[in-house]
């Protein structure tokens, strides 16, 4: 699994590691600048028959 964020034309993103059942991550995209007033924030996920994955949450926090 990959957590991307797509903002301005550049594209960041982060590795997750699926290790088993309620073992959660938090996994974290620093530094994203939003040039041109939108950003998309999406999950990529390759896997086979039978595996699964979660996402609860996601957020955007601004920082100043």
């Amino acid at each position: 699994m990959q957590l991307f964020a797509e903002c301005g034309g550049e594209t960041l993103t982060v590795d997750i590691d699926t290790n088993g059942w309620l073992n959660w991550k938090t996994p974290t995209i620093e530094n994203i600048n939003v040039t041109d007033g939108t950003c998309t924030i999406g999950l990529t996920v390759v896997a086979s028959g039978g595996q699964w994955a979660f996402l609860d949450e996601a957020s955007l926090y601004l920082v100043e």
